[in-house]
C-alpha cells in the first residue's frame, strides 16, 4: 500500500491562493474545496483562527484565469512556527512589509 504525506505546510501553501498579514495575524484565502484542508489543518494542531466565508470573483490578467474565494482564515503566524516552517517564513516576511 502507498502513503501520501501531506505536511502542514504543504496545506498552506498549495491550498490556499492568496494571503494578507497584518503585525501577528496572517489571513489566508482559498476556494470552497480547499477550506476543508485548511480548517482541518488548523483544528487538528488546536490553532485558534477566525473563520469567514464570502463569495468574490476576479480575473488575474495575466492568464484570464478566475478564482472564486470562498474562505478566509486568519490565525496567529507564530502558530505555526513549528508545524509549516517555510509557510512561516513567508507569512513573517509579508508581515515585516506592512
Amino acid at each position: 500500500m502507498k502513503y501520501l504525506k501531506i505536511t502542514p505546510d504543504w496545506i498552506l501553501n498549495n491550498m490556499t491562493y492568496s494571503m494578507s498579514a497584518f503585525e501577528n495575524i496572517i489571513t489566508v484565502y482559498c476556494e470552497d474545496n480547499d477550506s476543508k484542508w485548511v480548517e482541518l489543518l488548523l483544528s487538528q494542531f488546536d490553532i485558534k483562527y477566525c473563520e469567514e466565508e464570502f463569495e468574490e470573483e476576479f480575473i488575474n490578467e495575466a492568464n484570464q484565469t478566475r478564482f472564486s474565494f470562498s474562505y478566509s482564515y486568519s490565525f496567529s503566524i507564530e502558530a505555526v512556527r513549528y508545524i509549516a516552517p517555510s509557510f512561516f517564513v513567508t507569512a513573517s516576511d509579508l508581515a515585516c512589509k506592512k
